[in-house]
């Protein structure tokens, strides 16, 4: 770092004695060997502030050009700043989210909302008001709005509302020194009247937007740490301020001076709102840093507040209710002490713009769910889900014992119909192949026009209650083995607040994996969806990892039942491949849910990276990933991406039902009668289910029109 002889440092870091020098306490310990001890603690005894470096070499006797070098890398490395810039260190501690914060309980907090300052005693002194005030009424009918409809703003009032929040011209605020240090940007993710969307700037002297770039909705939320839009609105207000500005003149007390000033701005706008007829809402929960660097904001440029505009939803939303609702069956039935999830960890992953949650559940906490979002406490809630879901597949209900010989007049499945293993297949496994007098557990489902049907408890579950026998697996139910016949997967079950959406959203995982299993058997090579019909988050995604030598490439899997969209990220270095998958009506949320899946795996292996495996030791989801994500069988796969690209895409009759007709679904409800959460496992014998572990891919399959399927390394989807 250049130090000028202008400088005057001022120690910020406390240094104690240490057995190799000093060391320097702080958020990352910084420890300086003790060659340099003595010399630095002279140094340091003069750092108060008040005196310049030139006055600091001056007052030493070693060498000014050691000392001086020295000086720099205090200030290079934070221990020491310019006194009259103390005013940054203080900004790094006020940005969301806080490095320091208090740990309340919900009782503490409440006695601090119901708390009043307390008021000087003496003379009561009263006057009068005049209540026909134009401004008092603004203020009276003034709220703050969290949850906005879809109806559209037009340009003029959105140029109103920053002309009356800092119009220079007519000094819409005082600024201290004159110095007007303010910048007002906007967001807008959704198309309004006369503008469209993007980013803009206001330029507060010629009193017009300007806008600079395209927006990421994504990101935004991300930024905002929502999972939907900031209160369902489309337009955002972002006032920042040049913090070296006042600061230049008035030093630390410059800061205040801007402070002052974003409150004046902020009491503008909201009012102009109300006087408009739209509404607002203050949002002071912005992820500073990321969203500086997304709106490509100069060093001195700071964001300090957010605020949301529009018109009002009175009724509140779907996504509101389903959120608090969710929110309210989390933390009372599955969060807490002697319940399914003891804790969860929060991690934000810049590099991905979203946050990571982990829970832990099971006997001893000993097994893991996570999920991804832009949301934190959405993050949460997925993991949550997830593991409430794994828990309630472990859970072995069973509804009769009995051969399928002996189901006189009832429905059952037929796993050889459903999912055909070989000899070979069934010997590896370790399990038993079934025969209609094998005495098996079986459970209850429903097909799609309402009828029961009996399915072997193996397919519905994947309870750990297990016993090995000479050479073969049992299920124990009741202190009793049977023969197991199969390894059922997570896949095909879902969660929801609803039952038809956890069924939604359980079928769509089975065609999503039929799909691939398909691709994988067939080595036919999917179409690639062009970049024109990505959205912009996505493209600035592939940006930011293709600088990285990381190429993205979503892939558009064949499937005659709804989108499939295959996201994958190769590369030269480790990893090497991680993919991800989605299904569903809505191409854009199967490419955006594809990509994050893709991106999740990706940075964890950056971080976490796994040795080397043999396709032979394959056995769990995982162990898919981690063979693919090494070089060694990477050249296996070039075929996946040497499809055409497509700039059109097929549609799909979006009938849900018709579908589930279409695919004689299987449902059975694993749901628990005390919590308000819907957990359904649905069956389809039209799709190919996934399996994993070497060697055990479904080849059999009675709608796979070709038996000469067979693979020698196993499928890459984890």
């Amino acid at each position: 770092m250049n130090i000028n002889n202008n400088f005057y440092p001022i120690q910020v870091l406390p240094g104690i004695p240490s057995k190799n020098g000093i060391k320097f306490l702080g958020e990352n310990e910084i420890e300086v060997i003790i060659d340099n001890a003595n010399l630095i603690w002279n140094i340091l005894s003069k750092c108060n502030g008040k005196t310049n470096v030139i006055d600091i070499l001056k007052s030493l006797t070693n060498d000014s050009v050691n000392t001086l070098d020295i000086i720099s890398d205090l200030a290079e490395i934070g221990i020491i700043v310019d006194s009259r810039k103390q005013f940054y260190l203080f900004h790094e501690l006020i940005k969301s989210p806080s490095k320091y914060f208090y740990d309340l309980t919900t009782e503490e907090i409440k006695q601090i909302e119901e708390s009043d300052p307390p008021i000087k005693k003496g003379q009561i002194l009263k006057f009068k008001v005049n209540s026909n005030s134009h401004l008092m009424k603004l203020q009276d009918s003034r709220h703050s709005v969290r949850n906005y409809s879809d109806k559209k703003i037009s340009i003029d009032q959105i140029g109103q509302v920053c002309d009356i929040g800092y119009n220079l011209k007519r000094h819409a605020v005082p600024s201290g020194g004159g110095l007007y240090p303010i910048k007002i940007f906007l967001i807008v993710l959704r198309e309004q009247e006369g503008i469209k969307t993007g980013y803009y700037e206001y330029d507060s002297k010629n009193n017009y937007l300007v806008k600079f770039k395209e927006a990421d909705e994504e990101f935004i939320k991300y930024s905002f740490s929502t999972n939907n839009l900031p209160y369902n609105s489309s337009v955002q207000l972002l006032i920042a301020a040049d913090i070296d500005r006042q600061t230049k003149k008035y030093s630390n007390m410059g800061y205040k001076l801007t402070l002052i000033e974003v409150g004046q701005v902020a009491q503008n706008i909201t009012l102009a709102c109300q006087e408009l007829g739209i509404c607002s809402c203050e949002f002071g929960g912005l992820l500073n840093t990321q969203l500086e660097s997304e709106l490509e904001l100069d060093k001195s440029i700071k964001l300090f507040l957010g605020l949301s505009i529009g018109y009002e939803q009175t009724e509140p939303s779907l996504v509101q209710i389903s959120d608090n609702n969710l929110e309210k069956i989390v933390y009372e039935h599955l969060i807490g002490p002697k319940k399914l999830i003891s804790k969860t960890k929060l991690f934000t992953n810049k590099e991905s713009s979203n946050f990571i949650s982990i829970c832990y559940f099971g006997e001893n906490q000993s097994k893991i769910s996570g999920a991804t979002s832009t949301s934190p406490e959405f993050a949460k809630f997925k993991s949550v889900i997830e593991a409430f879901e794994r828990s309630r597949t472990e859970l072995l209900h069973v509804d009769f014992v009995g051969t399928a010989n002996s189901l006189i007049g009832k429905e059952h499945l037929d796993p050889q119909a459903n999912n055909p293993l070989s000899i070979a297949q069934i010997k590896k496994m370790e399990i038993t192949r079934f025969n209609n007098e094998l005495v098996v557990p079986w459970t209850i489902g429903k097909k799609a026009n309402g009828k029961e049907i009996f399915l072997p408890s193996d397919f519905v579950y994947y309870s750990d209650q297990i016993e090995k026998h000479q050479g073969k697996y049992y299920q124990i139910f009741k202190n009793q083995k049977y023969p197991k016949i199969y390894w059922s997967t997570s896949s095909g079950v879902a969660a929801h607040l609803n039952f038809d959406s956890a069924q939604e959203h359980a079928t769509f995982e089975l065609i999503e994996r039929d799909a691939i299993m398909r691709t994988w058997l067939a080595k036919d090579p999917p179409e690639i969806i062009s970049d024109s019909l990505l959205c912009q988050h996505i493209i600035n995604r592939k940006q930011f990892w293709s600088k990285k030598g990381r190429k993205t490439i979503n892939l558009l899997l064949n499937s005659k039942y709804s989108y499939v969209v295959n996201t994958i990220i190769v590369s030269d270095t480790y990893p090497y491949f991680v993919s991800g998958a989605a299904a569903g009506f809505n191409l854009d949320q199967c490419i955006m849910k594809s990509y994050d899946e893709a991106e999740f795996s990706l940075t964890s292996l950056i971080y976490n990276p796994e040795a080397e495996m043999s396709p032979n030791d394959v056995i769990t989801p995982g162990d898919h990933g981690r063979l693919y994500s090494h070089k060694k069988y990477l050249n296996t796969l070039e075929w996946l991406w040497n499809g055409k690209e497509i700039t059109k895409i097929p549609h799909f009759n979006k009938n849900f039902e018709k579908l589930k007709n279409s695919l004689d679904l299987i449902t059975v409800d694993l749901s628990d009668e005390k919590i308000p959460l819907k957990v359904v496992r649905v069956l389809s014998n039209k799709l190919i289910p996934i399996s994993f572990g070497s060697s055990s891919e479904c080849f059999l399959h009675s709608t796979i029109l070709s038996n000469n399927h067979t693979t020698s390394l196993p499928h890459y989807f984890s």
